[in-house]
């Protein structure tokens, strides 16, 4: 078998063509084609398989890093060379969902289609996959321009791979320099730090929307926190750290609990509970709100599901989704969501709510519409959150095909002042003209709770009644809640 240097000297190796093979290395006439970095190593220099990603047949991470110092120092000692060394960084976008919705079979088949286009068509010295979906480059280039034109490569080809089932890809990737003091090589941590740089170059491009980034000095001093805490939401559901709280909702004559708002809570190892006022908006900023909106909806339809199995088939619960899920893709891929979890879990399409914000339907009114529309046609009952907080007028409150009324904190403050009865009473009126059930939220007293029952409101919801609770607990509650 033969490798083919860069310098295009062939070297002769003993090993195999089948147990390269079958690591994921491509095998054309006996010889090893793609970017690899066992092909700048001389024989005694071959690795063992515990070097190579089983997947791709990429080197792991501790391989590359260690192999990283004798590939540069053969590089920058070649005669006339004043080529500069780039690490870059590429990651496939939403990779978790593809191996979610079509299985890790398809996963691992989008892992090897990737890694065969760097192999076989990158001009990088070296390659490895480091974790998950991240690959990891190392380039000897005249110039950072001449590395952009590679990923740019790399990535078009990726993106327009043909898969039977339909799916797209999109990758984004970040380029750091490799600081070179002297002729002896580089040390670990010098490399460490350039991976390192090349992630939050990614990172940041990631948020921006721009596929290929590079590393500033002003990254470090400005963003790395930041970046810190975006590279850990986008983890939070892998590493479990993100969980669904409920919080009860009661009919305001009875006191019994009809149903739960679901409510997400982020609890960090290191960092401790983290503000959903903080992670919401960077979920947003980042993306990352898909994804979390997703796992909320299932894991809703998941608790209902429980519940009926343990006797109580009428309770309902109530998701909040955001502008950004609603706009993406014309919010396909959410109505899509919301279909599948109602037929995966068998629930009854009323007992599931989804909350909308009076700003999102002020903000595009005919979108929202249409989506209300599209919801009611599920079966699904459609809340306004946050009622009386926005710029909704009468008439397109007439025209959202609504089944209720949150209405916002602010107003339940002010029930038990004269002047602030007289504008909920409105609100009432408004709503039972319109056939619309109401939600008084932010109860946190027994004065409001039974102004707003006198006033005739449908449900109450607040810490007064009932505050957010774990899963665990729900089943608890209702049994408390009932006197059982």
């Amino acid at each position: 078998m033969h490798f083919m240097r860069r310098s295009h000297e062939i070297l002769r190796i003993g090993l195999a063509s089948a147990s390269l093979g079958t690591i994921g290395y491509p095998v054309v006439n006996g010889v090893i084609t793609g970017s690899l970095l066992l092909s700048f190593l001389l024989p005694s220099e071959v690795k063992r398989h515990d070097d190579i990603d089983s997947v791709t047949g990429l080197l792991n991470l501790k391989a590359y890093k260690k192999n990283m110092n004798e590939v540069v120092i053969r590089e920058i000692n070649l005669p006339n060379n004043h080529k500069r060394i780039f690490i870059a960084s590429i990651d496939i976008l939403e990779f978790s969902e593809i191996n979610k919705n079509m299985g890790y079979t398809i996963g691992r088949r989008v892992l090897r289609g990737v890694s065969r286009i760097i192999k076989q068509q990158s001009k990088c010295l070296a390659s490895a996959r480091p974790y998950g979906d991240i690959f990891l480059l190392t380039y000897a280039a005249d110039s950072v321009e001449d590395v952009m034109q590679d990923l740019h490569s790399i990535i078009e080809k990726s993106e327009s791979m043909k898969d039977p089932l339909g799916f797209s890809l999109s990758l984004c990737s970040g380029i750091s320099e490799l600081q070179i003091a002297n002729e002896e090589g580089v040390e670990v941590d010098i490399i460490s730090s350039a991976i390192t740089q090349a992630e939050i170059a990614r990172l940041i491009g990631k948020r921006g929307a721009t596929k290929i980034n590079c590393y500033k000095s002003e990254y470090a001093s400005k963003q790395l926190e930041k970046i810190k805490m975006e590279d850990a939401l986008l983890k939070s559901i892998d590493n479990h750290e993100i969980s669904v709280f409920y919080q009860p909702k009661l009919t305001a004559t009875t006191r019994e609990i009809i149903g739960f708002e679901a409510l997400c809570r982020w609890y960090h190892k290191e960092l401790g509970f983290i503000s959903p006022a903080f992670f919401i908006p960077l979920s947003e900023e980042t993306g990352f709100i898909h994804r979390l909106g997703r796992h909320v909806i299932e894991e809703s339809c998941k608790t209902l599901k429980w519940l009926e199995k343990n006797g109580h088939r009428n309770i309902s619960f109530a998701v909040n989704v955001s502008i950004a899920q609603l706009e993406h893709l014309d919010g396909k891929p959410l109505i899509s969501h919301i279909r599948n979890m109602i037929q995966e879990y068998e629930i009854t399409p009323s007992l599931l709510e989804i909350e909308i914000t009076e700003s999102m339907a002020a903000k595009d009114f005919n979108l929202i519409k249409q989506h209300v529309n599209t919801l009611r046609e599920l079966g699904v009952v459609v809340s306004l959150d946050d009622f009386g907080t926005g710029e909704s007028t009468l008439y397109r409150l007439k025209e959202l095909n609504l089944n209720q009324l949150k209405i916002d904190k602010a107003f339940v403050d002010d029930v038990c002042n004269e002047r602030g009865k007289e504008v909920m009473q409105g609100i009432f009126t408004i709503a039972k003209a319109m056939n619309l059930t109401t939600v008084a939220e932010g109860v946190e007293n027994a004065k409001q709770a039974e102004i707003l029952e006198e006033m005739g409101c449908t449900y109450l919801q607040g810490y007064h009644l009932g505050k957010p609770m774990p899963k665990e607990h729900v089943l608890d509650a209702i049994k408390i809640n009932k006197g059982a």
